[in-house]
């Protein structure tokens, strides 16, 4: 009986018994030795955190893991220093070299390609052209090669001739005013090729009108200005040809389909597919984008959004018809001095609208009803 009191011995003779309990009671520094217990990991420092979450300094790589610095491979970081497969988080973008970067920003080496995208500097978006400062800040639409037939005569080509051309480009919109003041600002436009609305004779020109015209075109601008610009945009920045002009106005990307509009066959809408005067009513359209399209008596140019879609043509370009006429490259005859100006304004009237309409000047000419828009 006393050999089996024995067992006090066992409970005494032991610190390391007691130890086990103590071990046993333990399971923080169990759950460490084995790499965490139930609903534990490793946050990055060998601590045991809940999993979903990192110690302090760690986060997580992308696949739960917790780490220091990066992300684990095929993961990247959303801006905001989490790691994701693909994407950015609210308010970043890519770049342009695959990092996520604050919205309106682009990585070291990229700019804006002209469509919110970051591309690498010295080139610009599928659809756009870098202006005189390198900002890809031009829409212009890509018109493919092929040929046409004239249904009237042109300075260097008679009626019923077929006309091949290249492909080119050619600007979306006529250009604004806003597109021109960097021209000036630059030093590249010249104030002896167009007026401004200080000038007092120039009623109705748009440069220096105000902010509620720097979205109509630039008004008021000789053929010579006109030059001036397109060039300043630089590449094989030019005016378009009469025909380039003509062939574009109607070509939906696989044919040239030769309508009378460049929005089709269907007549004008006053102040809806284009902005010109209505005779029969003794009335222009509403020139500013803010308030509705009426016929209000407005006169002058409308921002160049104010008719789009509606009067588009099929390949997207606007205000081929109306608003303003706009100067070609093209003489109006062999060994003539003057040139040719297409498409109708917003003081011509209904039957000036139709893509074969044209009218001849000298270089030097200016009113409120001629703009431009350059081609490459």
């Amino acid at each position: 009986m006393i050999e089996d009191s024995g067992i006090f011995d066992d409970a005494s003779s032991g610190d390391e018994d007691s130890g086990v309990i103590e071990d046993d009671a333990g399971p923080t520094d169990d759950a460490g030795e084995t790499g965490g217990g139930e609903g534990l990991h490793d946050g990055g420092d060998g601590e045991c955190v809940a999993i979903g979450t990192c110690s302090e300094n760690y986060h997580d790589d992308g696949t739960g893991e917790c780490v220091a610095e990066g992300c684990a491979e095929n993961y990247h970081d959303n801006g905001i220093g989490e790691c994701v497969a693909e994407g950015c988080a609210e308010n970043y973008h890519d770049g342009g070299d695959g990092k996520c970067v604050a919205a309106g920003t682009c990585s070291e080496g990229y700019h804006n390609g002209g469509a919110g995208d970051c591309v690498a500097v010295g080139t610009c978006s599928d659809g756009y052209v870098a202006d005189g400062n390198g900002d890809c800040a031009l829409q212009f639409v890509s018109i493919p090669a092929g040929s046409f037939t004239l249904s009237h005569a042109t300075g260097s080509h008679s009626s019923g001739d077929t006309v091949t051309l290249n492909a080119f480009l050619l600007k979306k919109t006529p250009v604004t005013v806003a597109e021109f003041e960097k021209c000036v600002a630059a030093g590249a436009c010249t104030s002896e090729h167009y007026r401004t609305a200080a000038d007092v004779d120039a009623a109705y020109c748009n440069y220096n009108r105000g902010n509620a015209w720097k979205n109509h075109p630039m008004n008021c601008i000789d053929m010579y200005g006109a030059k001036e610009y397109c060039e300043w945009i630089g590449g094989l920045g030019r005016l378009p040809t009469e025909e380039e002009w003509e062939y574009a106005a109607t070509h939906n990307g696989t044919k040239h389909l030769n309508t009378a509009y460049p929005w089709g066959n269907n007549a004008p809408q006053h102040c809806v597919t284009a902005q010109y005067y209505d005779f029969s009513t003794s009335t222009h359209c509403q020139g500013n984008s803010a308030a509705p399209m009426t016929n209000d008596g407005y006169e002058g140019t409308s921002d160049v959004s104010l008719h789009s879609p509606a009067g588009d043509s099929p390949l997207g370009l606007v205000d081929m018809s109306g608003n303003v006429s706009e100067w070609t490259a093209s003489l109006y005859t062999n060994g003539s001095s003057d040139y040719i100006l297409k498409g109708a304004s917003w003081n011509g009237e209904v039957g000036e609208l139709g893509v074969t309409w044209r009218y001849y000047t000298n270089p030097t000419y200016w009113t409120n009803s001629v703009g431009f828009r350059c081609a490459e």
